[in-house]
């Protein structure tokens, strides 16, 4: 549904307001990185939350981190500094999944936006 709501938003804002295609698909791609936070699973980095688990070796307690974005986690769980199983801004932002998530999106749109104006064109030249 976002990514529809996105879309409609650039069409609007490329046809509108006169600006350029790629910068309304950066700006739109940014704003899904940023939401795609809501987005959050255990795992695939692991980490240590304490040190009181006698069946692991040397006590740790060694499980999956709650991480968060989409499509690669960019927010990693740091149960040491902040409360277990929930994000803050005290958790760890990784800048280079954020901005391959951005990359994602923007590509997304783009060829999105692309494929529909080749579509219209095929259509028009069929009449």
């Amino acid at each position: 549904m976002g990514l529809i709501l996105s879309f409609a938003i650039m069409v609007f804002m490329t046809r509108n307001l006169k600006i350029k295609r790629f910068i309304v698909t950066t700006i739109i791609a940014v704003a899904l990185t940023c939401a795609s936070v809501v987005y959050q699973q255990m795992g695939p980095e692991t980490g240590v939350y304490g040190n009181m688990c006698a069946d692991q070796p040397e006590g740790l307690c060694i499980g999956r981190l709650l991480g968060a974005g989409l499509p690669l986690q960019y927010v990693i769980d740091q149960p040491g500094v902040s409360i277990v199983y929930q994000l803050g801004p005290e958790d760890k932002f990784r800048i280079v999944p954020f901005v391959l998530d951005i990359l994602f999106y923007d590509f997304s749109l783009y060829a999105a936006f692309w494929l529909i104006q080749r579509l219209r064109l095929q259509k028009s030249a069929r009449v």
